[in-house]
């Protein structure tokens, strides 16, 4: 598949629940659809299981501020289309939630003072999985093999790199994507813009 059309998808018409009712959303890989009081859809993203994308969902308090939102989902059994198929559905829809990073600007990776002046920084949000999940770090650590060390790092976000087999593992134990495990935020005291 190599284009999508996003016309043919009305997020009105999908099955959907009130966002405080996150829980109850099914386990299935798809894209879902944040839509206000208006019918006006704020967000989309992607997820391999939309149920646990839910319980600690970065928009979830901004959503919640809109009041009245719904949740509305896409299942999408072959997960190799999520990124295509949501791409095409924020193109088509420009959901103002999904805005706000769109506008940065690449560097030079290498070049420190650009890398310093950024205004977002990747969250690993591990701590909020297992807290969600009730689970100790010394669970996860029993459970998954890893070190205490990588987890605390993890958890404290004050590790610089990351480890792909770690989270290769991390992403297996959850069921869940890279982007549920981490997630960009503005820095503290920036404007993402």
């Amino acid at each position: 598949m190599s284009t999508f059309a996003s016309e043919s998808v009305n997020p009105l018409e999908l099955p959907s629940l009130p966002l405080e009712r996150y829980r109850s959303l099914p386990k299935c890989s798809g894209i879902y659809f944040a839509i206000d009081v208006n019918e006006c859809v704020q967000y989309i993203g992607r997820s391999v299981n939309i149920r646990s994308r839910w319980l600690m969902h970065h928009k979830q308090l901004e959503l919640e501020a809109i009041g009245d939102v719904r949740i509305a989902w896409l299942e999408l059994s072959d997960v190799r289309l999520l990124s295509l198929v949501e791409e095409a559905l924020i193109a088509w829809f420009d959901p103002p939630l999904n805005r706000e990073l769109a506008n940065l600007k690449f560097i030079d990776r290498n070049n420190r003072k650009a890398v310093q002046k950024l205004k977002v920084k990747i969250r690993c949000r591990l701590q909020d999985l297992l807290e969600a999940q009730q689970l100790t770090r010394s669970a996860l650590s029993q459970e998954t093999g890893l070190t205490s060390a990588a987890i605390r790092g993890l958890c404290e976000n004050t590790a610089k790199r990351y480890d792909a087999d770690t989270i290769a593992v991390l992403c297996g134990f959850f069921g869940c994507d890279v982007g549920e495990l981490f997630e960009v935020v503005k820095k503290d005291g920036e404007d993402a813009a």
